[in-house]
This record gives structure tokens, sequence and C-alpha cells, in this order.
């Protein structure tokens, strides 16, 4: 059986020369002439061990102008303002976040050889970026595009009537889930308490 192997390489986006940019910066003269071209894109998110903890995967027609929708978002861009809540409370909370641009060796489909050229084709994109995706589900990752976390469908869905304003929708849900986060931590040392409990029980009782 043939297999498809693609090659892919996470690089931080670059404000000049060999820095990595920092949002929320604003753009510069050296993105708009490198970055202003198709291509995919994340924002990646490192807990304090320097582990990759969260991640949206993304394809766009112009990698700066989608920066710029990131910086600036419009009243009606629900994704945009979304994550552009989520990554500043990431920030306040001194988590390291970079805006990563994916570079992949060319490879082939049949008689279609796939290279950063055909990043010009909105289709080529959307499988790049859905194979992406699909790398990170495989691990521990939380991935942030919407549809892909059962959890934050359900916090949202629960919290829709309250009709808040997507900025504070974003923070409504990142405060539930740590909240979830907290009680699973507390429930896995439970049964330990549990058992040194009993243990000492025992022993009185003995």
């Amino acid at each position: 059986m043939n297999s498809l192997s693609i090659q892919v390489r996470w690089m931080c986006l670059e404000c000049c020369p060999n820095e990595a940019y920092k949002f929320p910066s604003p753009r510069n003269a050296h993105i708009r002439k490198w970055y202003s071209r198709p291509g995919i894109y994340r924002w990646a998110v490192f807990d304090m061990q320097g582990r990759l903890c969260e991640a949206y995967v993304g394809e766009t027609e112009s990698i700066f102008s989608r920066l710029g929708q990131y910086l600036r978002p419009g009243k009606t861009q629900q994704t945009n303002l979304r994550l552009n809540a989520h990554v500043r409370d990431l920030l306040i909370q001194g988590l390291r976040l970079e805006y990563q641009v994916m570079e992949f060796d060319p490879f082939q489909i049949n008689d279609v050889i796939i290279n950063d050229e055909s990043l010009g084709d909105p289709y080529v994109r959307r499988l790049i970026e859905a194979l992406a995706i699909s790398e990170l589900r495989l691990s521990k990752c939380r991935i942030l595009n919407l549809g892909q976390d059962a959890l934050d469908k359900g916090i949202r869905r629960a919290i829709a009537p309250l009709n808040l304003p997507e900025a504070a929708n974003g923070m409504a849900v990142s405060a539930v889930r740590e909240l979830f986060r907290k009680k699973a931590a507390y429930d896995a040392m439970e049964p330990k308490k549990l058992r040194r409990q009993t243990k000492r029980a025992s022993f009185w009782e003995g």
C-alpha cells in the first residue's frame, strides 16, 4: 500500500531577520514584504514547561493581512474577536504564544505535485489545514478551532442565552474550562485521599 508522508516545520513569523514576532505588536515593513502571500499558520501556546498545550490552525491567502485582522478584528469577525480575547488572556497568564507559519517539503498525490506555489489554490490550503488539525487531534493539545473541541462547544451552547459579546464569550469559556480542569485534578486526587483515610482508619481500628 502506498503511503503519503509530509514533512512539516512550524516556523515563527519574524518581525525582522531572526527575531520572532510578539503579539500584539503592530505589523511592519518586514512582515509585509515576506508574508504578503498565501499560507497555513497557527497560534501556538506553550505551558510553563515549554510543551505545546493549545493551538489554532488556519489558512489564508495573505498571512500579513490575516495577522492584521487578529490585531484589529471587526465587529462581525467572530473568530478574530474570539482569538484576540483568548490570546490576550493567555499572555496575562504568562504563557508563551507564537504566531507560526508552516513550511513543508513538496509532496505528490498521484500525478499532482503540491508545493509552496500550490498554496494559491484555496482547496490545497484547506487540505493541508485539515491534515494539520488532524495531527493535533492525536496529541493532548487543546484545539482552538471551533467544532474541534467538544467541551468548548458545550460551554458556548450553555452560555448562548446570555447574548454576551464575543470577547466576553471567550473569557467565559476560558474561565469555565479552568474550573473543569481544577475539578478533574481534584477528582484525580480524591481516590488517593480516600485510600490514605482508609489506611489510617484501619490502623486505629486494628
